[in-house]
């Protein structure tokens, strides 16, 4: 059975297009941190949702999933990464 604290939690694939909104309300361009910031402040996640972690690894669980959301985002070319720059991930 799902972890309760989790089982509301969006997928990484329902988190794509809000990574991608993220990126255009912070000019196009953003650091990582800086993605998962707006992407919580725009899904309203809380404080505690956003420390919720895995068992036996301090990661967050919103965060990881924040994080593929941009990795496929690249992946698919929807978004880029400049290698001497910001990053637009």
């Amino acid at each position: 059975m799902p972890n309760p604290e989790t089982s509301d939690f969006p997928t990484y694939s329902e988190l794509l297009l809000a990574v991608r909104r993220a990126v255009a309300a912070l000019g196009g361009s953003a650091r990582s941190r800086e993605i998962g910031a707006q992407v919580a402040e725009d899904q309203g996640f809380a404080e505690a949702q956003m420390s919720v972690v895995y068992d036996g690894n301090p990661k967050s669980i919103l965060g990881d999933r924040i994080a593929w959301a941009r990795s496929y985002n690249k992946l698919g070319g929807a978004l880029s990464r400049v290698r001497s720059g910001p990053c637009t991930c």
